[in-house]
């Protein structure tokens, strides 16, 4: 059991500095966006990095899916916003059959929608703007740290009445948490 916050994270940053010193193995990504000069900047940034290999490309989160199928990446990087399937909905199913560590790198600033895909499974989530030549060592860190965390399977969790329970509360509460949600 840890103590306080600061042995916490001690243990947390020996962690991430073995990993990181552990890693000599090359790391196979798959890169999912839908903006074509995103995944080119992503790749040139990785190309100097010996051990991080770009196996993979995809558009939208459907492609995703198929990819990270046929690849085995150990780690997924990949935006939200995008056609046909977005990152969120795409995070679910790989999170569901393929479980693996995933970057997500967006525009989106909404805290509603990081905490969604965190949720779902993502391990974090950086600004696109964090993807600068200037910082690639530190994105370079953080493929190499995720890379390493071993993911489990994320069972899809229904609700009570996707499941055909009825709410038993009374009807007066059901609906204060009715407006309460408004």
């Amino acid at each position: 059991a840890f103590v306080d916050c600061k042995s916490f994270l001690t243990f947390m940053l020996n962690i991430q500095r073995e990993s990181m010193e552990l890693s000599t193995e090359t790391i196979r990504v798959l890169i999912v966006d839908d903006h074509p000069m995103v995944i080119a900047g992503i790749k040139t940034f990785l190309a100097e990095y010996p051990h991080v290999q770009v196996v993979g490309e995809a558009v939208n989160g459907k492609e995703a899916i198929e990819r990270t199928k046929a690849l085995q990446p150990d780690i997924i990087l990949m935006d939200i916003s995008m056609p046909v399937m977005d990152g969120l909905e795409a995070i679910d199913h790989i999170m569901e059959r393929f479980p693996l560590p995933i970057l997500v790198i967006t525009d989106i600033k909404d805290a509603k929608i990081a905490f969604q895909a965190l949720s779902r499974g993502a391990l974090e989530l950086i600004s696109k703007g964090e993807v600068q030549p200037e910082k690639a060592e530190h994105l370079i860190r953080k493929i190499k740290v995720l890379a390493n965390i071993k993911v489990f399977r994320r069972i899809r969790t229904q609700t009570s009445a996707e499941l055909g329970i009825k709410d038993s509360r009374a009807p007066e509460r059901r609906e204060t948490l009715r407006n309460k949600n408004k």
